[in-house]
């Protein structure tokens, strides 16, 4: 009976030291003032093996349940609109929030220029020079 007993305190100990090993991070998304569906909320961090990714819902919110802690960069993107980048720093057993609204994108104007180069006649050639 002790040695189940004991048994049972180290197994609570082990789950209780796993859940302290990692933090949340979640947030809502929004643009002109609504919430914002399908935006792709990405975060990258050397704590991360690769890359995390999640869709925002109807409602405009994301939600990384259980990243590793440390130092997290965080993307925005939805196509139409300009892609902002947000830093959190994920502290043990913290949830971290990151809301943001996407503005609009901005007036983009686009110039093209048509050059040519000069004439050059070869069959005339000549040769100066001049001192002063």
């Amino acid at each position: 009976m002790r040695r189940s007993w004991l048994v049972m305190m180290l197994l609570v100990c082990v789950i209780g030291v796993q859940a302290q090993t990692s933090a949340s991070l979640s947030g809502t998304v929004m643009h002109a003032q609504r919430p914002l569906e399908d935006v792709r909320v990405t975060v990258s961090s050397p704590a991360l093996q690769g890359t995390g990714s999640s869709m925002t819902s109807a409602d405009g919110t994301y939600h990384f349940p259980a990243l590793p802690l440390g130092r997290y960069d965080v993307t925005f993107e939805k196509s139409g609109l300009p892609r902002m980048r947000s830093v959190a720093i994920l502290r043990l057993a913290q949830a971290s929030r990151i809301d943001v609204e996407l503005p609009e994108l901005g007036a983009t104007e686009v110039i093209d220029v048509f050059a040519s180069a000069p004439v050059i006649e070869s069959s005339r050639g000549s040769s100066s020079l001049a001192l002063h």
